[in-house]
């Protein structure tokens, strides 16, 4: 091979490997939308009133379980979900418990209950998809401190 033929081969490289690598500097990067979690809405709210059978709580570090029927004051429970989102960033929150709603034999939706110094909310899932992220009432927040009271305390003397 001559020397131009070298020369030619050589500046046919860089030019590929210059065109290339501006190539790749000029493509940007896509990135998601931020997507928010809408709050549970009223129409959602309504049907769980009107058609929930059940509650059942699973806590994760007290030994406690805990079922709601419609005689044990499941709408009240219900309406510790209000709807709004919290105003305050999730991820560092710690779970307190998984909430079943129920509707007869089947698990309608399910929520964790995210309740700690700084976290107060739901995250709803149906079937297996987070879909609501709520804020808990000041009435949810009162029943989850009068339940980690009492399971702290144990069960009554007798």
């Amino acid at each position: 091979m001559t020397l131009v033929s070298r020369v030619f081969i050589f500046l046919l490289f860089l030019m590929i490997f210059v065109r290339c690598k501006s190539d790749a500097e000029v493509k940007t990067v896509e990135s998601k939308p931020n997507m928010t979690i809408p709050a549970l809405p009223e129409q959602e709210l309504k049907n769980l009133v009107f058609n929930c059978t059940s509650v059942d709580y699973i806590f994760k570090e007290l030994p406690i379980s805990i079922s709601f029927g419609k005689e044990e004051g499941l709408e009240t429970n219900i309406f510790f979900a209000s709807m709004e989102t919290p105003s305050y960033g999730t991820n560092d929150c710690k779970s307190l418990a998984r909430k079943s709603y129920n509707i007869g034999t089947e698990i309608y939706m399910e929520a964790e209950v995210f309740f700690d110094e700084n976290c107060h909310h739901y995250d709803f899932y149906k079937n297996g998809k987070l879909t609501y992220r709520s804020q808990i009432t000041q009435q949810g927040i009162n029943f989850y401190n009068n339940v980690i009271a009492q399971a702290k305390q144990g069960p009554p003397s007798q």
